[in-house]
């Protein structure tokens, strides 16, 4: 009786680890009722190639694709980065002030009047030193015969360049350009000129910070950021990569300073078609094969496309010719096929897809995978087709 008593607990907990797993499986029962996997069936079948080139246009302006005409709409991608660099001045050049003064011309006994206009170059008989008269003037003409008289008149002038040396007194001057018979032609004290050495930017110290800044510039990561930033459906064109650089100098070439910051302005653009232009593309393209009568298209090859003779022309418009290898396999209906499998067990599926002598590979694969039985419903079937490789 004591050993009955005793071997009660044990009963019960026994009949405990029996409901409990009872109940987990009634619950795995009922989450399966609502939860019903996908099933995606992969199809291999029998396929052959067809490679396609063609010169295609690219039009920003168009309001959508012509594929019959084989002209697309690009998108385009920009990315604009701005780089400076200083670097020291070391160029050299002198500045100053020019010296002005007046040039006093006289006669006695001219008949004509002489006219003297601004921008006449007076030369010095000594030092050869040239200055320019800064405005109009007329030397007057002899109007009195019985008085010896001196007519004359007093000229503004500037010097041709900077300088203390034309700081020159008491000087007579030949006008270029004027006849100076009878005509005295003599400068006071000239005053003002002076000159001294500056550190300015050169040419070379731009032409250096130019290679500097390049340097920092990475066209091959903009590249890469602008192909990002297309996504996945579209593909990026890399021959139509194209970069646009401004570069200024602060101060600029010839002001006077120790140093200069040099920036350069750049702008990248890459443009891309959409895969949907692309596959259209391949099927008008290709189609017209006999080798694809009784075909469907099953890649249109948009992963190797190639691009070749680039060419940006007027008002954004580009050429480029279009090379690619599309696929053409079996037609599968892809609508009735699960129907068929809907329910089936994984070895079932694959007999009934094999049905189809072109099919030479089915591959079945449920999400949850956890869930041991097969969908229920045929909108939870999702059939693919691809070529069947060999080497695979």
């Amino acid at each position: 009786m004591k050993k009955l008593l005793h071997s009660i607990p044990l009963i019960i907990q026994q009949k405990r680890v029996w409901l409990s797993a009872l109940l987990v499986l009634v619950l795995l029962a009922g989450i399966g009722l609502f939860t019903l996997p996908d099933t995606t069936v992969l199809l291999k079948v029998d396929s052959n190639e067809v490679a396609y080139t063609s010169p295609i246009e690219l039009n920003p302006a168009l309001q959508q694709s012509d594929i019959t005409n084989l002209q697309l709409k690009p998108a385009t991608k920009e990315i604009r980065k701005t780089t400076t660099v200083e670097v020291p001045a070391t160029g050299t050049k002198f500045v100053g002030q020019k010296a002005t003064g007046e040039i006093i011309i006289s006669h006695k006994y001219r008949l004509t009047e002489t006219f003297i206009p601004k921008g006449t170059v007076f030369a010095g008989h000594s030092t050869g030193l040239k200055f320019v008269s800064t405005a109009d003037v007329t030397v007057p003409k002899v109007t009195n015969f019985t008085v010896i008289l001196a007519y004359s008149a007093t000229v503004p002038v500037q010097a041709m360049a900077i300088g203390e040396e034309y700081n020159i007194n008491n000087e007579f001057f030949t006008i270029e350009g004027i006849d100076q018979t009878q005509l005295s032609v003599h400068g006071e004290q000239m005053n003002g000129g002076s000159k001294q050495a500056v550190t300015v930017v050169s040419q070379a110290d731009f032409d250096a910070a130019k290679a500097q800044v390049r340097t920092q510039e990475d066209a091959t990561q903009a590249k890469e950021d602008l192909r990002a930033m297309f996504g996945t459906d579209f593909i990026p064109i890399d021959e139509s990569f194209l970069e646009k650089g401004t570069y200024s100098a602060s101060p600029s070439v010839g002001e006077q300073a120790t140093k200069t910051k040099v920036t350069l302005e750049n702008t990248y653009s890459l443009q891309a078609i959409s895969r949907g232009d692309a596959k259209a593309l391949a099927v008008q393209l290709s189609q017209n094969s006999q080798t694809t009568l009784g075909q469907e298209l099953l890649t249109s090859g948009d992963a190797d496309l190639k691009f070749a003779n680039f060419e940006y022309r007027e008002e954004g418009v580009s050429r480029t010719v279009l090379t690619g290898t599309a696929s053409y396999g079996a037609i599968v209906d892809t609508n009735e096929l699960p129907k068929k499998i809907t329910g089936k067990k994984q070895n079932t599926i694959i007999s009934i897809a094999k049905e189809n002598p072109a099919v030479q590979d089915v591959s079945v694969s449920s999400s949850p995978s956890w869930i041991p039985w097969p969908t229920l419903r045929s909108s939870n079937v999702h059939v693919k087709v691809e070529p069947f490789s060999t080497q695979q």
